[in-house]
């Protein structure tokens, strides 16, 4: 059996708010380097 949550409901409201910001921040990081790449900084 899997016990690993596997629904948002699985986890408590600080999770879900933490794994957010993550993956907004994790969008932030990766539009820079897209923008860096199409300007030809690298």
């Amino acid at each position: 059996m899997n016990h690993e949550p596997r629904q948002r409901e699985d986890y408590s409201g600080r999770q879900v708010e933490a794994a957010h910001r993550v993956l907004i921040d994790l969008g932030q990081v990766l539009a820079s380097f897209s923008d860096c790449l199409a300007q030809g900084y690298l």
